[in-house]
């Protein structure tokens, strides 16, 4: 490896101000792999390129989608969903299985839609964390695509039961969904989204 000298930034040490909270935030945003133009890759995308620690876990570029496409906001019921990543694969051949899992409330017409057109489909998400640093994980790369694993959609029986569909992504790669800090650009103005919690809130322009 060729990576500069290996030392945690202080700023990430865990302190009395480190807030650590757990789960994804109440709402996401996905596309269909084929809608993407550019799906850029981490700072450094081989061992061999030179490069800070966190650059192998960062994409700092923007995705650029086809002409007329764009992420679309997805709102899912608080603390339902998570990201599950874990090492799996021979001593000399170790990779990461990741599953993405979400509950879409409610028996709406268009939960019965997604999972038909999501069963076969490519998919890539953008996944915002719950804790105060508002990263986003790029969870779906060109070379590995989330695929819908399971789908489960149940009515309850009882009237305080919970009603609607959980659906579970599972992708497999060399290492853990990246942090995405760049945009998504739709047209040529610019990106039409941020990389914190803001990007979506904003549905059109810069």
């Amino acid at each position: 490896m060729a990576f500069d000298q290996i030392t945690i930034p202080t700023e990430h040490m865990v302190d009395d101000d480190f807030e650590n909270v757990g789960g994804i935030a109440r709402e996401i945003a996905w596309a269909f792999l084929a809608n993407v133009n550019t799906l850029p890759k981490p700072v450094v995308d081989k061992l061999s390129d030179t490069g800070n620690l966190e650059d192998i876990a960062t994409i700092s570029d923007d995705i650029v989608m086809e002409t007329g496409q764009e992420f679309q906001r997805l709102e899912i019921t608080e603390d339902t969903g998570n990201i599950v990543a874990a090492g799996a694969g021979e001593k000399d051949g170790k990779v990461a299985e990741e599953t993405l899992t979400f509950f879409v409330p409610g028996n709406r017409k268009y939960i019965k839609a997604l999972f038909r057109i999501w069963k076969n489909a490519d998919m890539v998400f953008l996944v915002p964390d719950n804790d105060p640093e508002e990263n986003v994980q790029l969870y779906g790369t060109k070379r590995f695509p989330a695929r819908l694993d399971t789908y489960e959609y149940n009515s309850g029986a009882a009237k305080t039961d919970r009603k609607g569909a959980t659906f579970t992504f599972k992708r497999t790669d060399v290492m853990e969904s990246p942090i995405f800090e760049g945009g998504v650009i739709t047209d040529e103005t610019g990106p039409t989204y941020q990389t914190n919690l803001e990007y979506l809130k904003v549905t059109s322009g810069v």
